[in-house]
């Protein structure tokens, strides 16, 4: 709306008006904001974390008494000296010595949760054949390699 006052044209905002920028000015910051929330989401699944511990497993140790046990971790090294020291698993302690027998690489921890919830329904004897493969060493680095028994 134009009103003219003294000679000179003065724009007069009136409620609608107002209200429109309002929400226009709320949409464009709420429409930043998903952008940036979904542009920080893409970063973050596509950037590995740069740590040693960016990589998730399941493992079998295969205890003093015959048993096996069956885990995951995103640092195996530290995992197993926690499992050989008495301080990981309440299954593992008093059952040793230990022996790492199987390492799976997962690239997520839901994956490598998942796959130990599958391998601790497996028998005895299908969890023996597991270890009998070898597809599952093809993934792993020396270091991994080298803390297999």
């Amino acid at each position: 709306m134009i009103r003219i006052k003294n000679g000179n044209k003065m724009r007069v905002t009136t409620e609608n008006t107002k209200k429109t920028a309002e929400t226009e000015t709320k949409n464009a910051s709420v429409k930043k904001a998903d952008e940036q929330s979904t542009e920080s989401a893409r970063k973050k699944a596509e950037k590995p974390s740069g740590n040693a511990a960016a990589r998730n497993y399941t493992y079998i140790l295969k205890c003093g008494d015959g048993s096996l046990y069956t885990g995951w971790t995103n640092d195996i090294a530290a995992r197993l000296e926690q499992h050989r020291s008495g301080k990981g698993a309440k299954y593992t302690r008093g059952r040793g010595p230990l022996e790492l027998v199987y390492l799976e690489v997962h690239d997520t921890k839901s994956e490598a949760m998942s796959r130990e919830a599958r391998i601790k329904r497996f028998t005895k004897r299908e969890k023996l054949n597991l270890l009998g493969t070898e597809e599952w060493r093809l993934e792993l680095t020396g270091t991994e390699l080298e803390l297999l028994g």
